[in-house]
């Protein structure tokens, strides 16, 4: 498992990777990025869990008719087209007044971390992880790929 964060001064925390990897990145981060000192670096093994996780208090900023699409089954089985329509309109509502406090809500009515990696595969990974520029960056070593996002 890898999930490197990198600071200005290329600190890295890594689970079970080798000192060679670590060289490599930082080398590549600091060559590639010298005006950015904030980075995760992520495989393919670590970056929907990582998604999933970094996006769960945020459920209140996704697009309500995209929220609408995620219902739990038995609440989508129980709306007719009207009172669709009402709940979203409430819905969106409620995202605009309470932010965060919607998150509750959204996690009880939706499968939300379907939502989440959906979500991530329209918009890419980058948008989410990347709140500096919303761009995934690729970093290829020894056979494996490796994801490179700005943290604010």
């Amino acid at each position: 498992m890898t999930i490197l964060n990198v600071n200005a001064e290329i600190e890295v925390k890594v689970i079970g990777e080798t000192e060679e990897l670590l060289e490599a990145i930082a080398t590549h981060i600091q060559e590639q990025f010298p005006h950015n000192d904030n980075f995760i670096v992520l495989d393919d093994d670590t970056k929907e869990d990582y998604l999933v996780e970094s996006q769960e208090d945020m459920l209140w900023a996704f697009n309500t008719s995209f929220v609408m699409q995620h219902l739990k089954e038995d609440i989508k089985a129980d709306l007719n087209t009207f009172y669709a329509e009402q709940m979203e309109n409430s819905l969106a509502k409620m995202q605009e007044r309470m932010w965060e406090g919607a998150n509750g809500l959204i996690k009880g009515i939706t499968n939300w971390e379907e939502m989440i990696i959906e979500g991530a595969s329209v918009d890419g990974y980058g948008h989410f992880l990347n709140g500096y520029d919303g761009n995934e960056y690729e970093f290829e070593f020894d056979g494996e790929t490796y994801y490179i996002y700005f943290n604010n």
